[in-house]
């Protein structure tokens, strides 16, 4: 990792003061062919694993084309907060564990419910996200219980751990995939970028994880997420290059302006939100997303703005065929904003 340290100071990057409207179909976030063809590598060995772990291929094809199937009976895929707290505070993130927002750690009795939720309808596939998982007391004991009851689970972090036993536990855990968000243009760009966070913890993480996937001759894949702006998009080539000796795939992504957020420098407008338009959004059709606390909201976008239940009052089949989703599920199909009001302007996915 000493190679990413010295080569990626690339110097100071020449700020945009306003945001910048693309001209090309690849910002159009629910273009799933566009999406695909520039996230081929990634998405390619994702699904080939996940194949490998018999997760069907009907199932694959569905999160990513939904609209061609009726509406499933149950989730596609589940996704699991353990806390809504961060150990970062990044610039162009409005997450509720930052404060002032009130932090909050899934219960082991709440949890409890959730494995019993997956059971009743048979999850294949779960996402640990939302804050920093690893900050829970419960991450390794979870982490495991969760990894005896799915057949693919992954777990999104920030890689930013202060505790060296955590690359350790992560893999003890039987985690499939582990994606590690990074922004492009290097030290400097990422520390500002992410408040908090310290680009050589992260180089000396990634070190360690490898390490030890390597000991312990685990097959779980490392996806690195790297963030792109408009200022960093043509020089992030050779981050790619670098970064990919400590991880199987290397997937940009790119930082997109949301409705709900003020952050507005040095970043992507999609089509959706220039046009304040509702997207055609897979998200209602094929996962969930259970908060800390139990409740479900509609999306991550949506987070504390429209909540369909929580499962400690309705079951996750109940709510998936409830009021609420089902009218926006509507509104989206008929790009009606009275139906899908929280939708509107969102960038979608």
């Amino acid at each position: 990792m000493s190679d990413i340290k010295s080569k990626n100071k690339t110097g100071k990057d020449i700020p945009e003061e306003k945001p910048v409207t693309p001209s090309f179909s690849l910002l159009d976030n629910c273009n799933r062919l566009q999406r695909m063809c520039y996230r081929k590598k990634a998405y390619l060995k994702i699904s080939l694993a996940a194949i490998k772990k018999k997760v069907p291929i009907r199932e694959l094809i569905r999160t990513q084309f939904p609209f061609l199937f009726p509406l499933a009976a149950k989730p596609i895929f589940l996704g699991i907060e353990y806390t809504n707290s961060c150990n970062l505070h990044c610039v162009y993130c409005k997450y509720p564990g930052i404060p002032p927002h009130e932090k909050g750690f899934m219960s082991r009795e709440l949890f409890a419910r959730v494995l019993k939720e997956i059971d009743d309808i048979a999850i294949n596939r779960i996402i640990i996200g939302g804050g920093e998982a690893t900050l829970h007391p419960d991450f390794g004991d979870f982490t495991q219980r969760l990894a005896k009851k799915k057949k693919f689970l992954s777990l999104v972090t920030n890689g930013q751990w202060q505790d060296e036993n955590i690359p350790g536990a992560i893999v003890d855990s039987s985690i499939d995939l582990v994606e590690i968000s990074l922004d492009a243009g290097g030290k400097e760009k990422y520390e500002n970028s992410r408040v908090g966070a310290s680009f050589d913890r992260l180089a000396a993480n990634l070190e360690r994880l490898w390490s030890a996937r390597k000991k312990a001759k685990s097959a779980m894949m490392i996806n690195i997420r790297l963030m792109i702006r408009p200022s960093t998009q043509k020089k992030a080539g050779h981050e790619y290059r670098y970064l990919e000796k400590f991880a199987d795939m290397v997937m940009p992504q790119l930082l997109l302006k949301y409705r709900d957020h003020s952050y507005e420098h040095d970043i992507f407008i999609s089509e959706q939100y220039a046009e304040n338009r509702i997207p055609r959004c897979k998200r209602p059709f094929n996962n969930f997303i259970i908060k800390y606390n139990g409740d479900i909201p509609l999306c991550a976008p949506s987070y504390n703005k429209q909540v369909i239940g929580n499962i400690d009052r309705s079951s996750l089949r109940e709510l998936w065929t409830g009021e609420v989703i089902n009218r926006y599920r509507q509104g989206i199909l008929k790009k009606d904003p009275n139906l899908a009001p929280q939708c509107r302007g969102c960038a979608g996915t």
